[in-house]
């Protein structure tokens, strides 16, 4: 079994739209865990990336890709996938805040263009396509 993956622009900019409306829910839960509850950046990030990954589920399986895949196939492939920006969300944000010495809203914006190239590549290749047989 293969996966099919074509180049749709439609699909290419709902992707991007769908993960702007993700990254605004994002922020606004890091800023006010960050600035209200005093909480450190990364810890705080991955926080406002798992209310952003709720969203962006929701969005890109019924607008940006309908697919037509039950949840019980989908839901764990998205689930791989927000594990691993999770992961690198964490693992960025860290290295740029405390390593670096980067402002976390900097940081941020920063790691959320690697974590969005990193899941557009998942979702469309894998995620969201149903599989072929041939």
């Amino acid at each position: 079994m293969k996966y099919k993956a074509a180049l749709d622009l439609r699909a290419l900019m709902r992707f991007v739209f769908t993960g702007g409306a993700s990254t605004v829910g994002q922020y606004i839960v890091l800023a006010l865990l960050v600035e209200v509850a005093g909480m450190r950046p990364a810890l705080a990030s991955c926080i406002g990336y798992s209310f952003g990954a709720a969203v962006n589920y929701a969005m890109n399986r019924l607008w940006t890709f309908k697919t037509k895949l039950p949840h019980g196939q989908n839901l764990p492939r998205f689930m791989i996938m927000i594990a691993i920006g999770f992961l690198l969300s964490y693992a960025l944000m860290h290295a740029l805040v405390d390593g670096a010495g980067i402002n976390y809203l900097l940081a941020q914006i920063l790691t959320s263009g690697i974590v969005l190239l990193s899941n557009y590549l998942l979702a469309v290749s894998w995620v969201f396509q149903e599989r072929t047989t041939d």
